[in-house]
């Protein structure tokens, strides 16, 4: 019998001016962060208090390259891009991991000429109030951004509230330390904390441009296969014999699943469409992104009788013997399931 091949795209209204909003006012709010450490840094002379502003400019830049790569990705697909234009957001995130590297890399640098030529830190008290009100707000910003980025599954959005939340992070460091210097007048402390919080930032960088190559290398998501294959068995229909062969990538907000069916070798081609529409109404509701789907029909052949669940065929071969549990490894394996898998 020839294969069937079916393909329905299910449109779910992806909130982009949602995600457009976020980011302004991340960047807005940015700006003023960074103006604020800058401030600081002129008024104390302190090195850890420059490393902070750095992260923060790092952060403008990175927030108005973010702004035009949603813009970007929410282009429709073309002649030219079949798949959308949603990998941008992997570059975007490239892009900002690897300005978190070079600002790493430049406070270790300045670290290391201020602990040879230790400078006297001036106002510190002013300092550290310019401090913890930028390293609050980053905190507010960050955890803000890191739940909308999974709850719109939007990496731009994910990474950015990271980094925010690094900074954070390392201005409660720095504050900590100057509180330190301020009692105890050890000036090193200054240069010491900043070569710290120079390693954090480098790591930080390498982890945000280590997570866009997996993204633009197409590397499996084990998080969203798992879920896929939780929501097939939960939902299983007698007709679908077995799934296998099943592949997902996701482009920015298209989540792309290919798979094999397996169903009666004897149904109409009008059959086979329709439980191939529910796999992917099924699956769909699960998820806000647009899912598109790549269905390849496989008929039943005798040796699927073992596994086979449908209790009104006329034409079964053998008896059946066990119903086979979905799980990861099985679906993902390109072969038709049998009863030594069991």
């Amino acid at each position: 019998m020839p294969k069937i091949a079916g393909q329905i795209t299910r449109m779910a209204k992806t909130p982009y001016t949602e995600k457009r909003n976020v980011m302004r006012v991340t960047l807005i709010v940015g700006v003023a962060i960074a103006v604020l450490k800058f401030v600081g840094w002129l008024i104390t002379s302190s090195d850890a208090i420059l490393s902070d502003a750095l992260e923060s400019l790092v952060n403008i830049v990175a927030g108005a390259v973010a702004i035009y790569s949603l813009s970007y990705a929410e282009r429709p697909r073309d002649t030219d891009h079949p798949y959308g234009h949603g990998k941008v957001e992997f570059l975007s995130a490239a892009f900002e991991g690897g300005l978190v590297f070079f600002a790493g890399f430049a406070i270790i640098i300045k670290a290391l000429f201020g602990l040879i030529n230790p400078l006297e830190v001036k106002s510190l008290n002013i300092g550290l109030v310019f401090i913890a009100i930028g390293g609050v707000a980053n905190l507010v910003l960050g955890l803000r951004l890191v739940s909308k980025g999974k709850k719109l599954k939007t990496l731009i959005l994910e990474s950015d509230g990271k980094h925010l939340l690094s900074d954070a992070y390392s201005s409660a460091g720095i504050f900590v330390g100057l509180t330190i210097e301020y009692f105890t007048h050890i000036h090193w402390i200054d240069d010491a904390i900043a070569m710290a919080l120079g390693v954090v930032i480098l790591w930080l960088g390498f982890k945000v441009v280590r997570k866009a190559i997996s993204g633009l290398m197409d590397e499996a998501n084990m998080k969203t296969l798992h879920e896929i294959v939780d929501i097939l068995e939960q939902n299983r229909r007698e007709p679908w014999i077995d799934i296998h062969n099943m592949r997902v990538i996701q482009y920015g907000n298209y989540l792309h699943i290919d798979c094999h069916v397996t169903l009666p070798w004897y149904w109409t081609l009008q059959q086979s469409h329709e439980q191939i529409s529910d796999i992917e109404t099924i699956v769909a509701k699960h998820y806000k992104e647009k899912v598109e789907f790549f269905i390849h029909s496989d008929p039943c052949l005798p040796s699927s009788c073992a596994v086979c669940t449908m209790k009104d065929c006329n034409v079964r071969m053998h008896p059946f013997r066990a119903k086979i549990k979905w799980e990861l490894d099985l679906l993902l394996a390109n072969r038709k399931h049998g009863i030594d898998e069991a």
